[in-house]
């Protein structure tokens, strides 16, 4: 569902394109706050997906509306929500945040089992009406092409390593509805996050950098791997920043050539050391710069796919 025709058209165009195999697919053109409000039926899973060019509609921020989602769920329903906004590395579920408020109100509507998987400056967010669903080994029933068929092997271990989200109550700050909002509360964390970046780089031997240096450092490998594995050490969010500058920086074609033959080389020893960061974040990432097009790393594919298999088989469900 949703209130642009010109979504909905691209959307059956792809569906009917790339799976045309999936039958009786119905879309909506309307306004979802109206169209929850008129459910009369119960739902296995509801994906939302609200964000817009301008932000975020205030009603995503409202105990009502989640309330009204969560009433609409099966015994076991679920509800998947992307979040978009501010990336790991800058604390989203602190302060002045508009996924921290959106993860309060589902929390007050009666979710109390909430999950989080880590992409960039967005988060997928798995909530619960009842008890959490045990991740399995999931196995696509529709063709996929390699890579794709790669990361649905990955998925179940992702969704067994999501972060459990505990919402605190605690008081609320201004909503920041807006991208311009947004983007300026991006600006006002930067200064701690170049703080807690220079703290590593001392600590490694390295000279303290600049915000504009940023890239210069994400090109080096020499200081590169070791600030991140010393923010791995200390489990820190910071420890995410250089895998998803790196996937960014993907799509436009500059490419980090290090970072891949790293975590081929050390895939064994980051898996075993931090099993959540190496999936939800490193892995991750470097999967995304495998399926881009731009990336031109498709030969590195049977090494990404033997890694995927090992962590399948060391993880067990």
């Amino acid at each position: 569902m949703d209130n642009d025709p010109y979504k909905i058209q691209i959307t059956s165009g792809l569906m009917s394109e790339f799976f045309p195999s999936i039958k009786g697919i119905r879309y909506i053109l309307g306004d979802a706050l109206h169209f929850v409000n008129h459910i009369t039926s119960y739902m296995d899973v509801i994906c939302v997906d609200l964000y817009t060019d301008e932000g975020y509609p205030y009603f995503l921020f409202q105990q009502n509306f989640w309330s009204l989602v969560q009433s609409t769920l099966q015994v076991n329903g679920k509800v998947i929500v992307n979040l978009f906004g501010l990336p790991e590395h800058l604390h989203p579920f602190s302060g002045k945040s508009p996924q921290l408020l959106v993860l309060r109100s589902m929390f007050a509507a009666g979710f109390k089992h909430i999950y989080s998987l880590p992409y960039r400056r967005n988060y997928t967010i798995i909530a619960y009406k009842d008890e959490r669903e045990a991740p399995k080994p999931y196995y696509p029933k529709y063709e996929l092409n390699e890579i794709d068929r790669l990361i649905f092997q990955l998925l179940s271990v992702r969704l067994s390593l999501a972060d459990n989200i505990n919402i605190i109550s605690e008081p609320l700050e201004p909503v920041l509805g807006s991208r311009r909002e947004l983007n300026l509360e991006m600006e006002n964390r930067w200064p701690n996050f170049i703080q807690v970046l220079n703290t590593a780089l001392v600590k490694c031997g390295f000279e303290k950098i600049q915000k504009h240096q940023l890239k210069e450092l994400i090109m080096d490998p020499t200081r590169a791997i070791p600030i991140t594995e010393w923010l791995i050490t200390h489990k820190l969010p910071e420890a995410s920043f250089i895998p998803n500058f790196v996937g960014a920086l993907a799509f436009s074609n500059d490419l980090v050539h290090w970072y891949p033959r790293w975590l081929i080389d050390n895939g064994y020893y980051l898996f075993n050391y931090d099993k959540r960061w190496f999936v939800n974040v490193a892995l991750w990432q470097f999967l995304s710069i495998l399926a881009n097009p731009l990336s031109h790393f498709g030969y590195l594919l049977p090494e990404a796919k033997t890694i995927v298999e090992i962590i399948n088989k060391k993880h067990q469900f």
